[in-house]
């Protein structure tokens, strides 16, 4: 799920930097990649946070995350998204991306 998303993000995002943490090991931060946007005229700019869950199902709705994944897009708000990936190992592949986590579970989403 981590590669295909980072793969996906590499070949979409323009003028952005995409860093796969967990590409060698797992990392133990709260999120699977990092997308750092490049500003116009001034750097490196903008990061946002990518937290990965993947699935073999065609539909399993329920995915876990820890007290750090939580707590973390709680404090990044809109720069921390979330991509559920469904069927990870079929050619039906299926990805549904949440933007902002924090905003869609106070509104019990």
């Amino acid at each position: 799920g981590e590669q295909l998303i980072a793969r996906y993000l590499l070949a979409t995002v323009a003028a952005a930097e995409v860093t796969w943490v967990n590409e060698a090991e797992e990392s133990g931060l709260p999120y699977d990649i990092l997308v750092t946007e490049r500003s116009e005229g001034m750097g490196w700019g903008r990061e946002s946070y990518i937290e990965v869950k993947a699935t073999n199902s065609a539909d399993k709705p329920l995915f876990e995350m820890s007290v750090a994944e939580l707590e973390f897009a709680q404090k990044q708000g809109a720069s921390y998204s979330l991509y559920r990936v469904f069927s990870a190992c079929s050619n039906s592949v299926r990805v549904l991306k949440l933007q902002n986590v924090a905003r869609s579970l106070a509104r019990g989403g």
